[in-house]
Protein backbone atom coordinates (compact mmCIF):
# COMPACT_ATOMS: atom_id res chain seq x y z
CA UNK A 1 0.00 0.00 0.00
CA UNK A 2 1.01 3.64 -0.42
CA UNK A 3 0.97 4.24 3.34
CA UNK A 4 3.30 1.28 3.83
CA UNK A 5 5.57 2.50 1.04
CA UNK A 6 5.83 5.97 2.62
CA UNK A 7 6.65 4.30 5.94
CA UNK A 8 9.44 2.40 4.21
CA UNK A 9 10.72 5.58 2.59
CA UNK A 10 10.87 7.24 6.01
CA UNK A 11 12.74 4.27 7.47
CA UNK A 12 15.16 4.30 4.55
CA UNK A 13 15.73 8.05 5.03
CA UNK A 14 16.65 7.76 8.70
CA UNK A 15 18.69 4.60 8.11
CA UNK A 16 20.64 6.35 5.30
CA UNK A 17 21.13 9.39 7.51
CA UNK A 18 22.43 7.29 10.39
CA UNK A 19 24.71 5.20 8.19
CA UNK A 20 26.13 8.10 6.20
CA UNK A 21 24.59 7.13 2.84
CA UNK A 22 22.04 9.93 2.56
CA UNK A 23 24.52 12.44 1.11
CA UNK A 24 25.61 9.87 -1.46
CA UNK A 25 22.02 9.17 -2.53
CA UNK A 26 21.07 12.85 -2.72
CA UNK A 27 24.18 13.67 -4.75
CA UNK A 28 23.45 10.75 -7.07
CA UNK A 29 19.88 11.84 -7.69
CA UNK A 30 21.17 15.38 -8.16
CA UNK A 31 23.47 14.16 -10.91
CA UNK A 32 20.59 12.40 -12.67
CA UNK A 33 18.38 15.48 -12.25
CA UNK A 34 21.01 17.61 -13.98
CA UNK A 35 21.42 15.02 -16.71
CA UNK A 36 17.63 14.72 -17.09
CA UNK A 37 17.45 18.20 -18.63
CA UNK A 38 18.59 16.49 -21.80
CA UNK A 39 16.09 14.50 -23.77
CA UNK A 40 16.49 10.79 -24.44
CA UNK A 41 18.78 8.78 -22.21
CA UNK A 42 19.12 11.57 -19.67
CA UNK A 43 15.45 11.59 -18.75
CA UNK A 44 15.23 7.81 -19.09
CA UNK A 45 17.94 7.16 -16.51
CA UNK A 46 16.54 9.75 -14.12
CA UNK A 47 13.07 8.19 -14.23
CA UNK A 48 14.41 4.63 -14.23
CA UNK A 49 16.36 5.31 -11.04
CA UNK A 50 13.25 6.54 -9.26
CA UNK A 51 11.22 3.58 -10.53
CA UNK A 52 13.84 1.16 -9.24
CA UNK A 53 13.73 2.79 -5.81
CA UNK A 54 9.93 2.78 -5.69
CA UNK A 55 9.70 -0.81 -6.88
CA UNK A 56 12.38 -2.23 -4.62
CA UNK A 57 11.20 -0.39 -1.51
CA UNK A 58 7.49 -1.01 -2.05
CA UNK A 59 7.78 -4.69 -2.93
CA UNK A 60 9.30 -5.66 0.43
CA UNK A 61 6.61 -6.14 3.04
CA UNK A 62 9.23 -6.39 5.81
CA UNK A 63 11.59 -3.45 5.65
CA UNK A 64 14.75 -4.38 7.55
CA UNK A 65 17.78 -2.55 6.11
CA UNK A 66 19.97 -3.75 9.00
CA UNK A 67 19.80 -7.30 7.60
CA UNK A 68 22.77 -7.81 5.32
CA UNK A 69 20.67 -9.73 2.79
CA UNK A 70 18.23 -6.84 2.64
CA UNK A 71 21.00 -4.46 1.62
CA UNK A 72 21.53 -6.81 -1.32
CA UNK A 73 17.91 -6.29 -2.36
CA UNK A 74 18.59 -2.54 -2.55
CA UNK A 75 21.90 -2.98 -4.39
CA UNK A 76 20.56 -2.14 -7.86
CA UNK A 77 18.88 1.16 -6.96
CA UNK A 78 21.71 2.11 -4.59
CA UNK A 79 24.37 1.56 -7.26
CA UNK A 80 22.29 3.50 -9.79
CA UNK A 81 22.01 6.40 -7.38
CA UNK A 82 25.70 6.24 -6.53
CA UNK A 83 26.66 6.28 -10.21
CA UNK A 84 24.82 9.58 -10.50
CA UNK A 85 27.55 11.09 -8.32
CA UNK A 86 29.87 10.80 -11.30
CA UNK A 87 27.40 12.78 -13.42
CA UNK A 88 27.20 15.50 -10.77
CA UNK A 89 30.98 15.77 -10.41
CA UNK A 90 31.40 15.81 -14.21
CA UNK A 91 28.79 18.58 -14.50
CA UNK A 92 30.44 20.66 -11.81
CA UNK A 93 33.86 20.04 -13.33
CA UNK A 94 32.59 21.39 -16.66
CA UNK A 95 30.62 24.40 -15.42
CA UNK A 96 32.11 25.03 -11.95
CA UNK A 97 35.57 23.51 -12.03
CA UNK A 98 36.51 24.68 -8.53
CA UNK A 99 33.43 22.99 -6.99
CA UNK A 100 34.03 19.47 -8.29
CA UNK A 101 36.91 18.46 -5.96
CA UNK A 102 35.13 20.06 -2.99
CA UNK A 103 31.95 18.05 -3.59
CA UNK A 104 33.89 14.85 -4.17
CA UNK A 105 35.95 15.35 -1.00
CA UNK A 106 32.80 16.07 1.01
CA UNK A 107 31.14 12.88 -0.20
CA UNK A 108 34.23 10.82 0.62
CA UNK A 109 34.29 12.39 4.08
CA UNK A 110 30.64 11.46 4.67
CA UNK A 111 31.38 7.86 3.71
CA UNK A 112 34.50 7.72 5.89
CA UNK A 113 32.76 9.03 9.02
CA UNK A 114 29.66 6.86 8.56
CA UNK A 115 29.12 4.46 11.44
CA UNK A 116 30.76 2.33 12.49
CA UNK A 117 33.76 4.62 12.87
CA UNK A 118 36.80 3.52 10.83
CA UNK A 119 38.75 2.53 13.96
CA UNK A 120 35.78 0.40 15.18
CA UNK A 121 35.12 -1.45 11.92
CA UNK A 122 35.58 -5.18 12.32
CA UNK A 123 33.83 -6.69 9.30
CA UNK A 124 37.16 -8.02 8.01
CA UNK A 125 37.49 -10.09 11.20
CA UNK A 126 33.90 -11.31 11.26
CA UNK A 127 33.87 -15.09 10.76
CA UNK A 128 31.12 -15.86 13.28
CA UNK A 129 28.81 -17.92 11.06
CA UNK A 130 31.77 -19.68 9.42
CA UNK A 131 33.18 -20.62 12.81
CA UNK A 132 29.98 -21.96 14.40
CA UNK A 133 29.20 -23.95 11.24
CA UNK A 134 32.71 -25.42 11.18
CA UNK A 135 32.68 -26.35 14.85
CA UNK A 136 29.21 -27.91 14.58
CA UNK A 137 30.42 -30.10 11.72
CA UNK A 138 33.63 -31.05 13.51
CA UNK A 139 31.74 -31.98 16.68
CA UNK A 140 29.14 -34.13 14.90
CA UNK A 141 29.27 -37.90 15.58
CA UNK A 142 30.55 -40.10 12.73
CA UNK A 143 28.00 -40.57 9.92
CA UNK A 144 25.53 -38.32 11.72
CA UNK A 145 22.46 -36.67 10.23
CA UNK A 146 22.37 -32.94 11.03
CA UNK A 147 18.96 -31.29 10.61
CA UNK A 148 19.39 -27.53 10.48
CA UNK A 149 17.29 -24.52 9.58
CA UNK A 150 17.94 -20.78 9.19
CA UNK A 151 20.54 -19.27 6.91
CA UNK A 152 23.24 -18.75 9.52
CA UNK A 153 23.45 -22.52 9.99
CA UNK A 154 22.60 -23.88 6.55
CA UNK A 155 24.72 -21.62 4.32
CA UNK A 156 28.10 -21.86 6.07
CA UNK A 157 27.79 -25.58 6.83
CA UNK A 158 26.77 -26.38 3.28
CA UNK A 159 29.70 -24.41 1.87
CA UNK A 160 32.20 -25.92 4.31
CA UNK A 161 31.10 -29.45 3.48
CA UNK A 162 30.65 -29.18 -0.28
CA UNK A 163 33.44 -26.74 -1.15
CA UNK A 164 35.96 -27.30 1.64
CA UNK A 165 35.37 -31.03 1.99
CA UNK A 166 34.80 -30.86 5.74
CA UNK A 167 33.13 -33.94 7.24
CA UNK A 168 31.92 -35.59 4.06
CA UNK A 169 30.54 -38.44 6.17
CA UNK A 170 27.91 -36.15 7.73
CA UNK A 171 24.49 -35.84 6.08
CA UNK A 172 23.43 -32.20 6.18
CA UNK A 173 19.65 -31.95 5.93
CA UNK A 174 18.44 -28.39 5.35
CA UNK A 175 14.92 -28.63 6.77
CA UNK A 176 13.61 -25.68 4.76
CA UNK A 177 14.56 -27.43 1.51
CA UNK A 178 13.12 -30.82 2.43
CA UNK A 179 9.91 -30.12 0.50
CA UNK A 180 11.89 -29.88 -2.77
CA UNK A 181 12.64 -33.04 -4.75
CA UNK A 182 15.85 -31.60 -6.21
CA UNK A 183 17.28 -31.33 -2.70
CA UNK A 184 16.78 -35.05 -2.04
CA UNK A 185 18.27 -35.92 -5.43
CA UNK A 186 21.31 -33.85 -4.52
CA UNK A 187 21.52 -35.38 -1.03
CA UNK A 188 21.47 -38.95 -2.32
CA UNK A 189 24.06 -38.18 -4.99
CA UNK A 190 26.39 -36.95 -2.27
CA UNK A 191 25.56 -39.81 0.09
CA UNK A 192 24.78 -42.95 -1.95
CA UNK A 193 25.08 -45.05 1.21
CA UNK A 194 21.85 -43.58 2.61
CA UNK A 195 18.95 -46.02 2.79
CA UNK A 196 16.17 -45.16 0.29
CA UNK A 197 12.71 -44.09 1.45
CA UNK A 198 9.36 -43.20 -0.06
CA UNK A 199 9.65 -39.54 -1.05
CA UNK A 200 5.97 -38.95 -1.76
CA UNK A 201 3.39 -39.40 0.95
CA UNK A 202 0.91 -37.70 3.22
CA UNK A 203 1.89 -35.24 5.94
CA UNK A 204 4.00 -32.67 4.11
CA UNK A 205 7.62 -31.79 4.74
CA UNK A 206 7.89 -32.95 8.37
CA UNK A 207 6.37 -36.34 7.53
CA UNK A 208 8.86 -36.72 4.67
CA UNK A 209 11.77 -36.01 7.01
CA UNK A 210 10.39 -38.52 9.53
CA UNK A 211 10.21 -41.21 6.82
CA UNK A 212 13.81 -40.46 5.88
CA UNK A 213 14.93 -40.75 9.51
CA UNK A 214 13.10 -44.05 10.00
CA UNK A 215 14.81 -45.46 6.91
CA UNK A 216 18.19 -44.39 8.32
CA UNK A 217 17.49 -45.10 11.99
CA UNK A 218 20.97 -46.42 12.70
CA UNK A 219 22.61 -43.01 12.35
CA UNK A 220 23.04 -40.48 15.19
CA UNK A 221 20.97 -37.30 14.77
CA UNK A 222 21.53 -33.70 15.78
CA UNK A 223 19.19 -30.72 15.28
CA UNK A 224 19.67 -26.97 15.41
CA UNK A 225 16.54 -26.21 17.50
CA UNK A 226 14.50 -27.98 20.14
CA UNK A 227 11.28 -26.80 18.49
CA UNK A 228 12.40 -28.50 15.26
CA UNK A 229 12.93 -31.75 17.15
CA UNK A 230 9.44 -31.45 18.66
CA UNK A 231 7.90 -30.96 15.21
CA UNK A 232 9.65 -34.10 14.02
CA UNK A 233 8.52 -36.05 17.09
CA UNK A 234 12.00 -36.51 18.58
CA UNK A 235 13.41 -35.81 22.07
CA UNK A 236 16.47 -33.57 22.28
CA UNK A 237 19.22 -32.96 24.81
CA UNK A 238 21.83 -30.21 25.26
CA UNK A 239 25.15 -30.40 23.45
CA UNK A 240 27.96 -27.98 22.69
CA UNK A 241 27.01 -26.72 19.21
CA UNK A 242 23.83 -28.43 18.01
CA UNK A 243 21.35 -30.52 20.03
CA UNK A 244 21.58 -34.28 20.42
CA UNK A 245 18.54 -36.41 19.62
CA UNK A 246 18.28 -39.00 22.40
CA UNK A 247 15.65 -40.10 24.85
CA UNK A 248 17.45 -39.39 28.14
CA UNK A 249 19.46 -36.29 29.02
CA UNK A 250 22.10 -36.09 31.73
CA UNK A 251 21.10 -34.64 35.08
CA UNK A 252 22.85 -31.31 34.51
CA UNK A 253 23.84 -28.91 31.73
CA UNK A 254 26.24 -26.02 31.44
CA UNK A 255 26.56 -23.00 29.19
CA UNK A 256 27.31 -24.60 25.78
CA UNK A 257 30.42 -23.91 23.76
CA UNK A 258 28.21 -22.13 21.23
CA UNK A 259 27.29 -19.48 23.82
CA UNK A 260 30.85 -19.10 25.09
CA UNK A 261 32.15 -18.55 21.58
CA UNK A 262 29.30 -16.11 20.84
CA UNK A 263 30.26 -14.05 23.89
CA UNK A 264 33.91 -13.91 22.78
CA UNK A 265 32.96 -12.96 19.21
CA UNK A 266 30.60 -10.24 20.45
CA UNK A 267 33.32 -8.72 22.62
CA UNK A 268 35.83 -8.80 19.76
CA UNK A 269 33.59 -7.47 17.00
CA UNK A 270 31.59 -4.97 19.05
CA UNK A 271 29.38 -2.86 16.82
CA UNK A 272 31.95 -2.78 14.04
CA UNK A 273 30.30 -5.50 11.95
CA UNK A 274 26.67 -4.39 11.57
CA UNK A 275 24.16 -7.20 11.83
CA UNK A 276 26.37 -9.69 13.64
CA UNK A 277 25.53 -8.38 17.12
CA UNK A 278 21.85 -8.94 16.31
CA UNK A 279 22.61 -12.43 14.98
CA UNK A 280 24.53 -13.33 18.14
CA UNK A 281 21.60 -12.12 20.23
CA UNK A 282 19.27 -14.30 18.15
CA UNK A 283 21.48 -17.40 18.33
CA UNK A 284 21.84 -17.17 22.11
CA UNK A 285 18.11 -16.40 22.54
CA UNK A 286 17.25 -19.52 20.53
CA UNK A 287 19.62 -21.74 22.49
CA UNK A 288 18.56 -20.23 25.82
CA UNK A 289 14.95 -21.05 24.98
CA UNK A 290 15.99 -24.59 24.00
CA UNK A 291 17.76 -25.14 27.31
CA UNK A 292 14.83 -23.79 29.31
CA UNK A 293 12.42 -26.06 27.43
CA UNK A 294 14.73 -29.02 28.07
CA UNK A 295 14.62 -28.24 31.79
CA UNK A 296 17.91 -26.40 32.45
CA UNK A 297 17.04 -22.83 33.54
CA UNK A 298 20.44 -22.01 35.02
CA UNK A 299 22.27 -22.92 31.80
CA UNK A 300 19.53 -21.12 29.82
CA UNK A 301 20.05 -17.80 31.63
CA UNK A 302 23.82 -18.05 31.31
CA UNK A 303 23.42 -18.67 27.57
CA UNK A 304 21.00 -15.77 27.12
CA UNK A 305 23.40 -13.36 28.81
CA UNK A 306 26.21 -14.43 26.47
CA UNK A 307 24.39 -12.47 23.75
CA UNK A 308 24.38 -9.20 25.72
CA UNK A 309 27.27 -6.83 24.88
CA UNK A 310 29.45 -5.44 27.65
CA UNK A 311 27.83 -7.73 30.21
CA UNK A 312 30.33 -9.30 32.55
CA UNK A 313 27.99 -12.08 33.52
CA UNK A 314 26.66 -13.13 36.89
CA UNK A 315 28.66 -14.44 39.80
CA UNK A 316 28.14 -17.99 40.98
CA UNK A 317 26.01 -16.89 43.92
CA UNK A 318 23.54 -15.09 41.64
CA UNK A 319 23.32 -18.02 39.25
CA UNK A 320 22.91 -20.39 42.19
CA UNK A 321 19.52 -18.78 42.95
CA UNK A 322 18.27 -20.44 39.76
CA UNK A 323 17.47 -24.16 39.81
CA UNK A 324 19.84 -26.24 37.73
CA UNK A 325 17.13 -28.71 36.69
CA UNK A 326 13.36 -28.61 36.31
CA UNK A 327 10.88 -30.76 34.50
CA UNK A 328 11.22 -30.32 30.70
CA UNK A 329 8.21 -28.92 28.84
CA UNK A 330 7.27 -27.48 25.47
CA UNK A 331 7.38 -23.75 26.19
CA UNK A 332 6.08 -20.85 24.09
CA UNK A 333 8.68 -19.26 21.82
CA UNK A 334 9.85 -15.82 23.06
CA UNK A 335 8.26 -13.36 20.62
CA UNK A 336 8.58 -9.62 21.05
CA UNK A 337 7.59 -6.20 19.79
CA UNK A 338 8.89 -3.96 18.34
CA UNK A 339 10.11 -6.09 15.42
CA UNK A 340 13.85 -6.19 14.81
CA UNK A 341 15.88 -7.52 11.91
CA UNK A 342 17.48 -10.43 13.76
CA UNK A 343 17.76 -10.28 17.54
CA UNK A 344 18.32 -7.70 20.26
CA UNK A 345 20.14 -7.92 23.58
CA UNK A 346 17.16 -6.40 25.43
CA UNK A 347 15.11 -9.45 24.45
CA UNK A 348 17.74 -11.78 25.89
CA UNK A 349 17.70 -9.86 29.17
CA UNK A 350 13.92 -9.84 29.28
CA UNK A 351 13.63 -13.57 28.64
CA UNK A 352 16.32 -14.29 31.24
CA UNK A 353 14.28 -12.20 33.70
CA UNK A 354 11.13 -14.15 32.86
CA UNK A 355 12.93 -17.46 33.45
CA UNK A 356 14.30 -16.21 36.76
CA UNK A 357 10.86 -15.05 37.86
CA UNK A 358 9.18 -18.30 36.80
CA UNK A 359 11.71 -20.39 38.72
CA UNK A 360 11.60 -18.37 41.96
CA UNK A 361 14.71 -16.15 41.62
CA UNK A 362 12.74 -12.95 42.18
CA UNK A 363 15.65 -10.64 43.04
CA UNK A 364 17.63 -11.71 39.99
CA UNK A 365 14.52 -11.30 37.86
CA UNK A 366 14.08 -7.66 38.94
CA UNK A 367 17.75 -6.90 38.22
CA UNK A 368 17.62 -8.39 34.73
CA UNK A 369 14.30 -6.70 33.95
CA UNK A 370 15.75 -3.30 34.87
CA UNK A 371 18.66 -3.90 32.51
CA UNK A 372 16.25 -4.94 29.75
CA UNK A 373 14.13 -1.81 30.22
CA UNK A 374 17.24 0.37 30.09
CA UNK A 375 18.42 -1.25 26.88
CA UNK A 376 14.98 -1.73 25.26
CA UNK A 377 12.26 -1.59 26.24
CA UNK A 378 10.61 -4.62 24.64
CA UNK A 379 7.04 -5.85 24.70
CA UNK A 380 6.58 -9.64 25.05
CA UNK A 381 4.00 -11.38 22.85
CA UNK A 382 4.05 -14.74 24.63
CA UNK A 383 2.99 -16.21 27.96
CA UNK A 384 5.70 -17.70 30.15
CA UNK A 385 4.96 -21.26 31.23
CA UNK A 386 5.87 -21.22 34.93
CA UNK A 387 7.89 -23.93 36.56
CA UNK A 388 5.71 -25.28 39.34
CA UNK A 389 7.35 -25.83 42.76
CA UNK A 390 6.76 -29.57 42.35
CA UNK A 391 9.03 -29.56 39.30
CA UNK A 392 11.91 -27.57 40.77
Amino acid sequence: SWSEWWTHVGELFFWSLRDGLLALLIAGFGGYAVYARRRGLGRFFFNATWIFFVAFIARNGVFAPDVLDYNGYLAIPAWLAASGVGLLVAYLGYYRASWAPVVLAALLLFVMVAPPAPYHRSRHRDTFTWDIGREALRAAPPNAILIVERDHWVGPMWYLQEQQGLRADVTLLAHGLASSEWFWDHLYRRHPDLAPFELRGAGGRDARVRRFLRANSGRPIQVSRQALAVRLGMPSCPSEWLLDVRSRCSGNAHEPELARYASVALAELGEGSPGTDGLIALVTLDRGHDLYSQGFPRAAVSTLLAGVPRFDGLDEDSLATLPARIEPAVRPAPLYDPPVALGHAARNLHYAARIAEATGAKRLARYLMELSDAMGPVEPKFATLPASPANL
